[in-house]
C-alpha cells in the first residue's frame, strides 16, 4: 500500500497562526490552496504574503474549504471554535485537531461531529492528556 494522497483541488484550512500553525500553514501550501484564520493580530498577513488567503470568519473558512485544521492551545477555545464550525459546516467534511487537549474533549467532539456528519480526528493523539499520566508515573 502507498501513501495516503489528497486531492490536488482539495483546500485547507487552518485555524491559529502561532508558531505551529503558521509551519503547518506554510508547509500546506506547498501542495494545496490553503485558507487562514486567526483571532489574534499579525500572523495572517505574513501568511498572506506568502500566497495562502486569510478570511476574518469561520462561517467564511467552512464554505471555502474542505478540510480544517484546528492549530490552538486549549479546550475551551477548541470547544468553542468546534462548536462554531459545526452549526456551520459549510463544505467541510474533516475536522483535524492539532491541539493538544485532553481526551474527554476529543472524545465528546467528536461525537458530536459525527451527527453532523464530519469527521473529526485528533492528530496529537500520543499527547492529548496521556502526558499527564506519565509524568505522574514518573513523580
Amino acid at each position: 500500500m502507498g501513501e495516503p494522497t489528497m486531492p490536488d483541488n482539495m483546500v485547507v484550512g487552518l485555524v491559529g497562526i502561532g508558531h505551529m500553525g503558521a509551519a503547518i500553514a506554510a508547509s500546506i501550501l506547498r501542495n494545496h490552496a490553503s485558507i487562514v484564520f486567526d483571532a489574534g493580530p499579525g500572523g495572517v498577513e505574513d501568511l498572506v504574503a506568502l500566497g495562502v488567503r486569510g478570511t476574518d470568519s469561520l462561517e467564511l473558512l467552512a464554505d471555502q474549504c474542505d478540510v480544517v485544521i484546528l492549530a490552538v492551545g486549549e479546550d475551551r477555545q477548541l470547544k468553542r471554535i468546534v462548536g462554531e464550525l459545526l452549526r456551520h459546516p459549510g463544505k467541510l467534511h474533516t475536522i483535524i485537531l492539532g491541539s493538544t487537549v485532553l481526551p474527554s474533549t476529543v472524545s465528546a467532539l467528536s461525537e458530536r461531529a459525527l451527527k453532523v456528519g464530519l469527521d473529526l480526528i485528533d492528530a496529537f493523539p500520543l499527547t492529548t492528556g496521556r502526558l499527564d499520566a506519565i509524568f505522574g508515573m514518573l513523580a
